[in-house]
């Protein structure tokens, strides 16, 4: 499956927490970067990209990613716990979305390797 994770490294002090989320010398070009809310039990995403990669980090709460190969139609389901910080890389044609399976507000980042235009999306739901 067209996707990659990597185990984020947490630099903890007196001040709290420092996590390095993306770097363009890892990663190359990215060109827009958002931030969502997803209330508890609810789902964001449910669609794919044929252009766009993106890159995705959960920054509070616990959650699972559901994600399917739409040409091997491989699945696989990723699970965030709080306090565990992971980068998920998607490419294009990988059908994702993620939920909230805790008790709060969950908050994740989302880069994307395109400036998002809504005439022009590149958001296909299935």
């Amino acid at each position: 499956m067209n996707y990659k994770i990597k185990e984020l490294k947490q630099n903890t002090d007196e001040r709290g927490t420092l996590i390095e989320v993306l770097r363009s010398d890892e990663v190359g070009t990215f060109n827009q970067v958002y931030s969502a809310t997803i209330k508890p039990g609810c789902v964001r995403g449910g669609h794919y990209h044929k252009e766009r990669k993106e890159w995705f980090c959960v920054l509070k709460g616990s959650g699972v990613y559901h994600i399917r190969d739409l040409i091997t139609d491989d699945i696989a389901d990723i699970y965030i716990r709080e306090g565990e910080y992971k980068q998920i890389e998607l490419k294009p044609g990988i059908y994702h979305e993620i939920r909230n399976t805790g008790d709060t507000e969950m908050v994740f980042v989302s880069v994307i390797s395109d400036l998002y235009d809504k005439n022009n999306s590149d958001t296909f739901k299935i």
